[in-house]
């Protein structure tokens, strides 16, 4: 997989024009094993065990490494950074039966899983570390690599009773013991009542757990972005430098989330589903504490980035650290209806609408160990508005013969994000409460994505009854995000927000593809 970056300019280094080109080498591999039968003391049975893992080779070419370049005359143009490696081994044992008790069914199923977890970073070639690393992104240093394993216990119990004919309940437990956070309890209940054949009334109510990965605690990176003199670092959380900036160990995510809604058949072959939600997320794990200027930089050099040859703008260089920053309350409305329209001699048109209204607000803002906020303006909003409020989607699907049609129409709606102020912006500019407003962490610039229309079509034919072939365009009319004014884009960066999670910058994609069943 590549990744082509914007060109940079570095005229001090007497470089035109530079085209950096990311790599990823990416291996994934995985086997699964696994032995069922039956009447297990009267329980079905099923013994499992999976292995698998992920290796991706991170590389860049078409760039220098200028510290090099100024030191020795000479830079290679392609560098190795790292190689980071996931493995997870996972065994299971599920036993499940059905019965009665006193004429009610009952299906109970119970269990229990073992996982190992590990994580490796190997440190990449010294050139893409030494001398301030090559422009763009430098590699991971030897003192960040490491190997990093962690073991999780855990059990469960699943019981479904139907008391009546018309309501079924289910309840479900499962504790989880982690060999390196906390543990934990979890416990679901929900209910379904079917007033009749063509509506029915459903509801849950949870809690949920979710233990911060090995990445999250352990993963370092830092950019370098040339002509600018500034760097940017992301430092582990566990180590002493990102604890010099305020950071401390990262907790589980806890959540209690509820749902309520209903399904029916207005008419024969019309279905329509409505279901209102709320979760509540306590420690949420996202990017906090952001410092910039020279503690930035001296937090970086302790973790031992060589960043001498490139950092000389402490102003514009930044260093940050995963937190425990934020407790969020998401509230939302889901509502889908299909149908299908039956043709006759011109085929079958299956329609389907789906439409999502969510808002997610921010209860809490976490503190670091050094009594500051963990989460800016900024960050907030990459948690609460960088997402579409509203999402509608439009799908039509027609088959006739051998043939099929499918069209959809999707609707994402606004953004916003507040961004900040880059190279472009006079340096004379200051923030309302002071300070200079270029490379603020106080002031920033909101940056508003207009909602988008994206259309995608696909034409098939089947030809036989096993093998189906199709060729279509995603977003047909190459639609893209709004462009962010001169003032919000970084050097060397991309020209529409990174962090909105609308529409994506790639414009149009086309494909064909042959699927064969067995």
């Amino acid at each position: 997989m590549m990744a082509y970056k914007y060109p940079y300019i570095v005229p001090a280094a007497g470089i035109t024009e530079l085209r950096p080109i990311t790599g990823d080498d990416e291996l994934d591999y995985g086997v699964e094993l696994g032995l069922k039968g039956h009447d297990l003391l009267g329980f079905d049975w099923n013994l499992s065990t999976v292995y698998g893992g992920d290796n991706s080779r991170i590389s860049i070419r078409d760039v220098v490494n200028l510290g090099q370049l100024a030191r020795t005359g000479y830079s290679p143009s392609k560098f190795w950074d790292y190689t980071q490696k996931n493995t997870q081994w996972t065994n299971n044992l599920d036993l499940r039966r059905g019965f009665k008790i006193w004429s009610m069914p009952v299906s109970l199923a119970f269990g229990g899983e073992h996982r190992l977890d590990s994580y490796q970073i190997v440190s990449g070639n010294p050139e893409s570390y030494l001398d301030g690393g090559p422009v763009e992104h430098a590699g991971i240093p030897p003192q960040s690599a490491g190997t990093w394993y962690r073991n999780i216990y855990s059990a469960y119990v699943d019981a479904t009773i139907r008391p009546t004919s018309k309501l079924s309940i289910d309840v479900a437990g499962r504790y989880e013991y982690y060999t390196d956070t906390d543990n934990t309890e979890n416990g679901k209940l929900s209910a379904r009542y079917d007033f009749t054949n063509r509506f029915a009334l459903r509801g849950t109510i949870a809690n949920g757990f979710r233990a911060p990965t090995l990445q999250e605690s352990h993963f370092s990176r830092l950019n370098i972005f040339a002509g600018t003199g500034s760097v940017g670092g992301q430092l582990p959380v566990e180590s002493a430098a990102a604890r010099s900036l305020g950071a401390q160990g990262l907790k589980p995510e806890r959540s209690v989330n509820a749902s309520a809604g209903f399904t029916m058949e207005p008419v024969r072959g019309l279905h329509v589903e409505t279901d209102v939600y709320q979760i509540n997320l306590r420690d949420r794990i996202v990017q906090g504490g952001t410092v910039r200027g020279a503690q930035a930089l001296d937090a970086i050099r302790s973790f031992g980035f060589d960043v001498s040859p490139s950092a000389t703008n402490a102003a514009a260089s930044s260093a940050y650290f995963l937190s425990n920053g934020a407790s969020t309350r998401t509230q939302g409305l889901d509502i889908k209806a299909d149908y299908l329209l039956r043709l006759h001699d011109y085929g079958n048109v299956a329609l389907m609408a789906a439409f999502n209204l969510n808002r997610t607000r921010l209860h809490h803002n976490g503190i670091s160990t050094i009594g500051k906020p963990l989460l800016n303006e900024q960050t907030i909003g990459y948690i609460t508005t960088a997402t579409p409020r509203s999402k509608i989607i439009l799908n039509a699907l027609w088959t006739i013969g051998r043939f099929d049609v499918n069209v959809r129409q999707s609707r994402y709606g606004e953004t916003t994000n507040m961004m900040t102020f880059q190279d472009w912006t006079p340096s004379s500019a200051t923030c309302p409460g002071g300070g200079a407003a270029r490379y603020s962490t106080s002031c920033f610039g909101q940056f508003k994505n207009s909602p988008r229309w994206l259309t995608d079509l696909e034409i098939g034919y089947k030809i036989t009854s096993r093998v189906h072939a199709s060729i279509g365009v995603n977003n047909v009319f190459n639609v893209r995000p709004r462009r962010l004014p001169g003032n919000l884009v970084p050097a060397g960066g991309s020209m529409y927000d990174q962090f909105s999670n609308q529409v994506p910058f790639t414009g149009g994609y086309y494909f064909g593809r042959i699927s064969a069943s067995l």
